[in-house]
């Protein structure tokens, strides 16, 4: 694993991404080692990632996530009418009960029968291969991984725009075994304190070495670009003026 820790910091440092990445394992109940390694507690999916970003090993269970909609939308929890319920009338994110099936139909498939557990552990203390690797970023850093993505598998990612936080950093990646990003919902936003500027990006472990390998090769990594000179020529600058004019003006 020493190889995939050495790719994960690579990712991390282009990225500048302040924490640790997060390997994310589903595991059976059965797997006392990893029982042992990881820390169960009583709170939120997202609240756990956010743990481990700054150093803690998790273990998350249906009974120890206490979201029953995350335990869902990550695969620990069979689906549940009482979901419908409380998406629409406690948690008022949907408008009713249809607004709500069309939402999970939209959804990719929920991860199935991969294991009744979940383990998160930084990054750089990953002894087994993981299942995901989530990374913490700002805009800026997200469009550039994505670039990065991009020229090492030759397609473009395809992203819901909502879904729960735990849903998109975990379930969706996990079910269609690609790229994802969470935009964090304002509930988790607020709940697991993650900044206003931040977004989670979720990688597959099968991803990290292509998307390693192309850094250096892409513009949006370490390479040379001759197009980087032309950019420097056409950067244009702007400041805002004030408030009796605030349209804005450009210097060139």
């Amino acid at each position: 694993m020493i190889e995939f820790v050495k790719q994960v910091s690579k990712i991390a440092e282009i990225i500048q991404m302040k924490g640790h990445p997060i390997c994310v394992k589903y595991c059976n109940k059965t797997e006392e080692e990893l029982y042992e390694l990881c820390k169960e507690k009583k709170q939120l999916l997202c609240q756990s990632i956010q743990d481990t970003r700054y150093g803690e090993k998790i273990l998350v269970t249906a009974e120890s996530n206490q979201c029953r909609g995350g335990s869902y939308f990550v695969g620990l929890l069979p689906y549940n009418n009482n979901l419908l319920h409380f998406w629409t009338n406690i948690e008022k994110t949907h408008q009713n009960k249809s607004a709500c099936i069309n939402f999970i139909e939209e959804l990719e498939p929920i991860p199935d029968k991969v294991g009744d557990a979940i383990t998160l552990i930084p990054a750089q203390e990953c002894t087994e291969e993981p299942d995901l690797v989530l990374f913490v970023c700002q805009p800026d850093s997200l469009a550039k991984l994505l670039g990065i993505y991009n020229y090492a598998m030759g397609k473009e990612g395809k992203i819901l725009t909502y879904t729960a936080a735990c849903s998109a950093a975990i379930g969706v990646p996990m079910g269609k075994n690609d790229l994802h990003v969470s935009f964090i919902d304002n509930s988790a936003r607020y709940l697991a304190e993650f900044a206003k500027d931040e977004l989670i990006v979720t990688v597959p472990y099968s991803q990290i070495e292509r998307i390693y390998k192309a850094i250096d090769l892409c513009i949006w990594g370490g390479a040379d670009a001759p197009y980087k000179s032309i950019e420097k020529r056409m950067k244009g600058t702007w400041t805002l003026k004030n408030e009796e004019e605030d349209d804005g003006s450009r210097n060139n």
